[in-house]
């Protein structure tokens, strides 16, 4: 009896990796077809990396392919099988007009007759309490000698701003670059910087919050937008423009 019921645990168990298998074997198949998707999808290898003793490693290699558009897919598959969709955003039009995002997302075509749009003006005075700044002294971002230039400006904005800023990088290497410069002198200035990965996500934005005259220095997962209320976020500066 013990026997029959590791039998059929066994073959649920083989039952489940074949069907994993299957599914896999029918993806890689997919990937290497020239002719699945030639027309409208992309295909490419993205190695995964991660960092040990201060080495980067590299392990798997994953096969990721990606349509052009994703138009057609949202319109077939989701959009037209809802009653009601509410698509609320901040960042939806541009030039003061919904066409890109529709043409994007699939709101152009058989759904486009159900479609109302509303712009609305931004609440807030932001001409007179928003004040965006080019520096013009730095060196291009491709100079070996950004990083450095741009941390001494840092400083200076920091020291204007009392801290309470974020800054954007767009890699892990000019961050961790900027830390390693600024780290030893943060004290002089009187506030703390705190630098992604020193612990999880949602407890470095809330030692953020928290610690008014803090500096935080962040990049990937990031970007998308976080709240932080009061006056801890005063100054927001990207390190290099995307």
């Amino acid at each position: 009896f013990m026997t029959t019921l590791f039998e059929q645990r066994d073959m649920t168990m083989l039952r489940s990796a074949q069907e994993k298998m299957l599914i896999l074997a029918s993806g890689v198949r997919t990937f290497f077809d020239s002719m699945a998707g030639a027309e409208d999808t992309v295909k490419w290898f993205q190695p995964e990396t991660f960092r040990r003793g201060g080495i980067t490693a590299y392990g798997d290699v994953k096969l990721a392919m990606a349509p052009l558009s994703i138009a057609p897919h949202l319109e077939q598959r989701l959009l037209k099988k809802l009653d009601t969709a509410i698509m609320a955003s901040a960042t939806l039009a541009v030039g003061q007009s919904f066409a890109y995002f529709q043409e994007r997302t699939g709101l152009t075509g058989e759904v486009a007759p159900r479609c109302t749009s509303l712009l609305l003006d931004s609440p807030f005075d932001l001409q007179n309490h928003v004040l965006a700044a080019f520096p013009m002294d730095l060196p291009p971002p491709d100079n070996k000698s950004f990083v450095e230039e741009s941390a001494r400006f840092l400083w200076r904005a920091w020291k204007a701003t009392h801290g309470r800023s974020l800054v954007l990088f767009n890699s892990w290497g000019a961050l961790r670059r900027t830390h390693e410069l600024m780290a030893p002198h943060a004290d002089k200035l009187g506030f703390r910087l705190l630098v992604q990965g020193e612990m999880s996500k949602r407890d470095l934005i809330r030692e953020f919050r928290d610690d008014v005259s803090s500096v935080l220095l962040a990049t990937s997962g990031y970007r998308e937008g976080f709240d932080v209320p009061g006056e801890s976020l005063c100054s927001l500066i990207l390190h290099r423009l995307p």
